[in-house]
């Protein structure tokens, strides 16, 4: 029977013993873009997590300092708007003593939706509710005072609260299906291929986080700020190729700029990339495609099936032109739009036309689920004897990952075109005496067709016959 087999999907059980039942398809992503300059690696699993890190439960919007030259009392009144929110009645007194207690006062009587005050020994704090709402840069917050001894100067601030991994975070998780768990990982905004590796290497190397919970992930999701370059994001993308291919991951790199990923694209395609996905989508909120996309896969089956033609609810698709989208396909780069009247992804590709994400992650699922097979048959095979060194025990290999092929080929999962499998093992006695020595099996070989799904239908006839 004649095999399609594209590559060699290499299962070095030997090498796995640490690794094989703690790497999983089935996992959450890992976002690593920020404003936050600097910033040491730091591990976060949830969505408060990340708010209380980067201060974003309630978003820094002005700091009201008053100054006084001299002792004075009047009233003072904080304006949004026009509309006074707060009214503080001032009594002379040191100078000291009078910002304390004119702070506290209109911390005290402010209001205003959306808003909230506090007030410390000289600062008064306006924050917002919820990420995202603004005052606007021109000064919305005014001081009116009637008398003279006392100024104030608000101010809008844009800090670490404004990161986009906070954005995409909170995206990630307003997805009705998502893994429940995300690895929030701090980098600067566009980040080279070195940060990249070196922040993913540190966060696998922590092993497991504060509460003791293991540190591990598959997708690796990477949105890139408006001014990232075709140059840029081809670097970013090789350097995480190589990442992936050695810790058996997936890379997704989401631009903002139609131009710069398909530049990036045609740049790859002399050296396709294999684990790694290239995104464009444009929107102002800040929410990423690929962290929905991600987040919709995760919580279903993301080796089932195919990443394109799905539906976002959170996400608004990309206009665009048949020449654009014929570009888009050509080049292997995935966008959100819509086709024949629905949003949709398109086209669940990696590296090229021909290279499809649930390729790559159900060969990883083989991967990762016959490494666990073959373990758990060498430490429970004969009431947990172990696997005798003969033709019957090799058979009980075999037979083992014949298990992970019957079920990959199931209904449940479709990861494995049925009837496409074969699977060879040798015979005892044709085993060379070194590998018996050290009690090593070898020249076990498994061959087998991916499922893969119809993306697009090229030619449909239509005939009236009347």
């Amino acid at each position: 029977m004649d095999k399609l087999i594209d590559e060699i999907v290499e299962v070095r059980v030997s090498d796995a013993v640490a690794s094989a039942t703690a790497t999983s398809v089935n996992t959450a992503a890992v976002v690593g873009v920020t404003e936050k300059q600097g910033a040491a690696t730091q591990v976060l699993y949830d969505q408060e997590s990340v708010e209380d890190a980067y201060e974003t439960g309630t978003r820094r919007v002005v700091f009201l300092e008053p100054s006084v030259s001299t002792a004075a009392s009047g009233e003072v009144q904080l304006k949004l708007g026009g509309t006074t929110v707060a009214t503080a009645k001032v009594k002379g007194g040191d100078d000291a003593s009078t910002v304390r207690s004119v702070v506290k006062a209109l911390a005290t009587s402010f209001n205003a939706e959306g808003y909230t005050a506090k007030a410390s020994a000289t600062k008064l704090t306006i924050t917002s509710e919820a990420y995202g709402a603004t005052a606007s840069a021109d000064g919305a917050f005014t001081v009116v005072w009637n008398s003279t001894g006392f100024s104030g100067s608000p101010s809008n601030t844009d800090g670490t609260d404004g990161a986009d991994i906070v954005a995409v975070t909170k995206a990630f998780f307003e997805e009705a299906d998502n893994p429940g768990r995300l690895v929030c990982i701090p980098v600067d905004a566009d980040p080279t291929g070195s940060e990249i590796g070196d922040v993913l290497d540190a966060a696998l190397d922590m092993g497991r986080d504060a509460n003791n919970r293991e540190i591990d992930f598959y997708n690796v999701i990477v949105r890139l700020g408006e001014g990232a370059t075709s140059s840029s994001v081809v670097s970013l993308a090789n350097a995480l190729e190589e990442w992936c291919k050695t810790n058996s991951k997936l890379g997704h790199i989401e631009v903002q700029d139609r131009a710069v990923g398909e530049d990036a694209m045609a740049t790859l395609s002399e050296k396709p990339l294999s684990r790694v996905a290239i995104y464009f989508h444009k929107e102002t909120s800040g929410k990423s495609l690929a962290a929905a996309l991600v987040a919709d896969r995760c919580g279903n089956d993301p080796a089932r099936g195919t990443w394109a033609h799905k539906t976002l609810a959170s996400i608004k698709a990309d206009s665009t032109s048949k020449a654009n989208l014929k570009d888009a396909e050509d080049l292997g780069l995935n966008v959100y739009v819509k086709i024949a009247g629905v949003d949709r992804t398109y086209f669940g590709t990696t590296g090229s036309d021909k290279a499809f994400i649930d390729s790559v992650v159900k060969k990883d699922w083989l991967k990762f689920r016959t490494q666990e097979a073959v373990f758990n048959t060498l430490g429970s095979a004969n009431n947990g004897d172990g696997v005798d060194y003969n033709d019957s025990g090799i058979q009980a290999i075999a037979a083992a990952m014949n298990g992970i092929f019957n079920t990959a080929m199931d209904n449940d999962h479709r990861y494995v075109l049925p009837d496409s499998t074969d699977i060879e093992v040798p015979k005892y006695a044709d085993i060379s005496a070194e590998d018996k020595a050290v009690r090593s099996l070898p020249d076990v070989r498994a061959t087998f067709e991916i499922q893969e799904s119809i993306h697009t239908v090229k030619t449909i006839e239509l005939q009236v016959v009347r």
